[in-house]
């Protein structure tokens, strides 16, 4: 396949066709179009089914091959060191017919492109990344709904509170120096109240409520800090990361992570929405969006069935089905992975165009699939029946990018370094009786 300039176009090098599948020239390589992948796509798959290797594989393959951004909400940390390439004698390496004539089939060729992406790993304060920077965020960027809910104020309860915290804001709104709970509560000295009588108590309980929001330890204080999390994605098109990683495990607190990641969702969005708008005022050859592909493991835990009752992690929920619905038109990709599609909010996995199913040993979650994508049940249909007996790695897709054909496939492994792996075979030795 070649472009009008006669270079090659590169195909996503999935992994290898099933024996039953072989009706190419080349059987064993299962190459699909980069332009197929432009839908929403859903990876189902058990426990130890390969769920990992196959969304890391896509990832590796989106950002060496193309200009595509991916930005992954990693919910076990398999991507933590992900910067690591697998060592020369990894059977990654040197599994026959592995070469593809357009692009980097070998280590040192993978490994030298691989280590110019521009890429970031957002970790929290806790145990932050390797170049030790976790993200921050400005106060004042935040919507105010946002900020009381941080705080914990409600509009019909603590008016005096919220009135001193509009006052100081918009005293200090034209600092040069980020807005922070710190800061404010610097400030509530000065700050108007318009009844007097309840001066004390409202001044000890909004200085409680900003000493705890501060103790998040995620909030800017500083206007030079490159650690702010919204100008990774607010720079020029060509300067924005590539990879994009958000450690989910580092980050212990639960609102921490749930503000980070809200905060996060919320900022692609606007972003994507602003980058159209410009776009849509400038001549096509001028446009230099590439899309944005947000890929989200263990999806059942920030789209549940039901909302959930965390105002944080109700944004998340939203942003994301918000995105499902209306995110294609401005460039925006879901991949969502899950081994528990039935926890899932109903509705989310039917607008996902591109299906990857692994093995699913449970009857539940494979009817899921079946009632989600019409697809006929396991009796009369011999594609799904392997699905609980698939080895890992193993599994079928079907949606835009094999244009609707059912076909079995073995992932190809990803080239860059997982995070953990399954428990040493050495608990299992005879206790010495001496």
């Amino acid at each position: 396949m070649t472009t009008g300039d006669h270079s090659p176009t590169p195909l996503l090098h999935v992994g290898w066709l099933k024996k039953e599948d072989h009706k190419e020239e080349n059987p064993d390589l299962f190459l699909l179009r980069f332009d197929d992948l432009c839908y929403h796509a859903a990876v189902l798959a058990g426990s130890g089914a390969g769920k990992s290797t196959v969304v890391g594989r896509i990832i590796e393959e989106i950002v060496i091959k193309t200009k595509g951004r991916v930005v992954i909400i990693d919910t076990n940390g398999d991507f933590r060191q992900s910067h690591l390439v697998l060592e020369k004698d990894h059977r990654v390496w040197t599994r026959g017919n592995q070469r593809i004539d357009d692009r980097f089939w070998n280590r040192d060729e993978f490994e030298e492109s691989w280590n110019k992406i521009k890429r970031i790993q957002f970790a929290g304060p806790i145990k932050p990344p390797p170049d030790g920077a976790g993200p921050l965020i400005d106060w004042g960027k935040l919507p105010i709904d946002w900020q009381m809910d941080i705080l914990g104020v409600d509009i019909g309860r603590h008016h005096e509170e919220i009135a001193a915290l509009y006052d100081m804001m918009e005293r200090l709104k034209d600092e040069s120096d980020p807005m922070s709970p710190e800061r404010l509560k610097s400030e509530l000295g000065s700050a108007k109240f318009h009844n007097p009588e309840e001066l004390a108590q409202t001044l000890s309980a909004l200085r409680a409520r900003l000493i705890r929001a501060n103790k998040l330890a995620i909030w800017k204080h500083k206007k030079e800090d490159e650690r702010d999390l919204r100008s990774s994605f607010t720079s020029e098109i060509e300067e924005r990361p590539q990879l994009s990683i958000f450690d989910v495990p580092s980050i212990l607190d639960i609102t921490t992570r749930n503000v980070l990641l809200s905060y996060l969702l919320n900022t692609l969005w606007e972003v994507a929405l602003l980058d159209w708008e410009k776009a849509s005022e400038k001549a096509v050859e001028h446009d230099k969006r590439t899309p944005i592909f947000i890929v989200i493991d263990e999806a059942h835990n920030f789209v549940p069935a039901e909302d959930p009752i965390d105002p944080h992690a109700l944004r998340i929920s939203q942003s994301i089905q918000r995105i499902a619905a209306e995110g294609r038109k401005y460039g925006l990709f879901l991949i969502l992975a899950t081994q528990r599609p039935s926890k899932v909010r109903p509705g989310l996995l039917s607008e996902c165009e591109n299906v990857c199913l692994l093995r699913l040993r449970s009857p539940i979650e494979r009817g899921i699939a079946v009632d989600t994508w019409a697809l006929r049940d396991d009796n009369r249909h011999p594609r799904l029946s392997p699905l609980a007996k698939y080895e890992r790695g193993e599994g079928l897709l079907f949606g835009h990018w094999t244009r609707w054909n059912e076909i079995s496939f073995e992932a190809g492994q990803r080239r860059t370094k997982p995070t953990g792996g399954d428990l040493p075979k050495t608990w299992i030795s005879s206790i010495d009786a001496s």
